[in-house]
């Protein structure tokens, strides 16, 4: 999951719609699901921008949520 940071400010609706997201659709396929999020799963010093790319290539599925704020952050539409 990306987004522009300012996207999950307090009370972080976001945050908490991606988890009633992973809960649902955990139930509906039956199995454990991973959404990746880049505050999550990047680390300090990965290659942010190859370790993107390789998981939406790896994923079985790509759900994007766009915000009028992603489409104002360079990194977001880069």
């Amino acid at each position: 999951m990306e987004f522009a940071k300012i996207d999950d400010k307090k009370p972080y609706n976001l945050s908490k719609f991606r988890e009633a997201f992973n809960i649902s659709l955990d139930q509906a396929l039956g199995i454990e699901s991973e959404i990746i999020v880049d505050v999550n799963d990047l680390k300090w010093g990965d290659q942010w921008l190859k370790k993107l790319e390789e998981s939406v290539k790896e994923a079985d599925c790509f759900l994007p949520i766009l915000s009028p704020s992603y489409f104002r952050s360079k990194m977001c539409i880069r």
